[in-house]
């Protein structure tokens, strides 16, 4: 299932290193303060640039897309009979 870029926000982050596990906390914190709506109602995805900083932060390409938007994708897939691999936006192969 390919999410439109129009139909999801992207945004990059400059984070101090951090293991992943702590990640998605770090990520979802920031992103509260950053935003003005709630970010509960919106699946987030993230994974880390290949650019470098040279004040050593690791720099992060965040993706949201609200949740709705997703199952209702889901549901016209099911409708169709068929059961996605994968969901992506266009965005997530630009680096």
């Amino acid at each position: 299932l390919l999410i439109p870029s129009k139909d999801s926000i992207s945004l990059k982050l400059d984070l101090p290193k951090s293991d992943k596990k702590s990640l998605l906390n770090i990520i979802t914190t920031e992103l509260e303060d950053s935003v003005a709506f709630d970010i509960e109602n919106y699946f987030i995805s993230f994974h880390e640039s290949k650019e470098k900083d040279p004040k050593g932060l690791q720099k992060f390409q965040i993706t949201l897309v609200p949740r709705d938007f997703i199952r209702s994708g889901l549901d016209l897939c099911k409708k169709a009979g068929i059961e996605p691999l994968l969901v992506s936006n266009v965005s997530a192969g630009l680096e």
